[in-house]
């Protein structure tokens, strides 16, 4: 695993300090959801980091990989979505229940932010954010998305390439999906336009990009 860096800890506690004010009022920290974005960055960082050293020192699986997501994640996540569906059943209308109970599914699912996108047609600044309590979990999927596919993605590669490829396709795909995010002008919340600060993150680790063989 990376080391403990109380640095990173730091910018953690900046980043989430941001996005709340930002929440609370977004006058008092107009670009506080920056925070999402540094979080991305870290997640690449430290999840890439851990596949590598133990793709490198044969000790990978899987199941535990997974399993470690899964405790820290989908406990916390279902029961904030346990209780905003029970405060949604007393202050909802009908259709905008309808509404929560479809995001509900979608983010116990870990696709949150392919519904919000094509379904609800949402964008975390859209004048009627503030209307979808659940928006926020776009984030979890994209994150959630990042850790079934990675794994795999940098198994399979590093498996068959040298270090030095590797990073320079990471940074190939990082910057693919920051040219197509502009493209879209960020109105999507989808893997392949968010990756590239996950990306960002994932090169950014020193014993990865163009280190060894």
């Amino acid at each position: 695993m990376v080391n403990y860096r109380s640095d990173i800890d730091g910018l953690r506690a900046i980043a989430v300090l941001s996005v709340i004010l930002f929440h609370f009022n977004n006058g008092w920290l107009p670009g506080g959801f920056v925070g999402v974005d540094v979080f991305f960055v870290i997640s690449g960082y430290l999840i890439t980091g851990n596949i590598y050293k133990n793709i490198k020192s044969d000790s990978f699986s899987f199941v535990d990989f997974y399993s470690r997501r899964i405790r820290r994640i989908i406990p916390a996540a279902s029961l904030v979505v346990l209780v905003t569906l029970i405060a949604g059943h007393f202050i909802l209308v009908p259709e905008d229940l309808i509404d929560l109970s479809f995001s509900a599914l979608a983010s116990q699912l870990s696709v949150a932010n392919i519904y919000f996108t094509y379904f609800l047609n949402a964008s975390y600044f859209a004048p009627d954010a503030e209307l979808q309590p659940l928006l926020h979990f776009w984030s979890l999927g994209v994150e959630e998305q990042f850790y079934i596919f990675w794994p795999i993605i940098l198994l399979v590669l590093l498996s068959r390439l040298s270090n030095t490829i590797v990073s320079l396709a990471a940074i190939g795909l990082a910057i693919a999906s920051f040219v197509l995010a502009q493209a879209m002008l960020l109105h999507s919340l989808c893997l392949h336009i968010i990756c590239f600060q996950l990306g960002l993150g994932s090169c950014s680790l020193e014993q990865f990009a163009f280190f060894g063989p």
